[in-house]
Parts: C-alpha cells; structure tokens; sequence
C-alpha cells in the first residue's frame, strides 16, 4: 500500500493505518531512548570505575610506609613521655638507606 491509496480508502480505515503508524514510530522512538538511557548509565558507572580506581591507586601509593613509622613514633613517644616531639621524631623517622635509626628508635622503646 502507497500513501496515495490512503487518499482513496475510507476514513475509518486511514484512522486506524495511522494509528498503526504512530504505535510503530512510538515504539520505535521508545526503544531508542531506552537504549540511550543504557548506555549512559554504563557510561557513567565506568567513569565512576575508573575514579575509584585511580583514588585507590594514589591512596596506596601516598600511604606506603606511613603506618609503620606512625607506630615507631607512637611507641617512642610511650617510651620517652619525657623528650621533646622533635628528638623523638627525628629517631624513629625511616628512610630507606638508613636503616639504623630503626633500631635505635627501637632501643628507644624499649628503654622507656
């Protein structure tokens, strides 16, 4: 049927072809806004992904190592209530090459 052979059908028969047209394009324009709804929310979920990811990566980068001298300095400071922050400090802080504050720092506890 062409849209010419509407011009000569009954009008309760062109009613209802376009009724019939305007559920299929309804439909249609339905199901493309579904999908685009789809795609936006997975979208938005894989750049929430990554935001995590990348805020958990920089935590355990800026965190390394953190811990362990916070209870170095916790148990000199238990071990020394006497001393000052910056004595104490300066004995229980690490760096890698220098390995022997460790221990001092260490002695230092155990003295107190």
């Amino acid at each position: 049927m062409y849209p010419s052979d509407l011009r000569d059908a009954a009008e309760d028969v062109r009613t209802t072809l376009l009724a019939a047209l305007c559920a299929s394009c309804q439909a249609e324009i339905t199901d493309a806004l579904v999908e685009l709804l789809v795609a936006l929310v997975h979208k938005i979920n894989a750049r929430a992904e990554r935001r995590v990811e990348r805020q958990l990566t920089a935590e355990l980068k800026t965190v390394r190592g953190k811990e362990g001298i916070l209870f170095r300095l916790a148990g000199a400071a238990v071990g020394r209530p006497e001393g000052t922050v910056r004595v104490v400090r300066r004995r229980c802080a690490t760096w890698p090459r220098r390995r022997r504050r460790t221990r001092r720092c260490s002695r230092l506890a155990a003295l107190g």
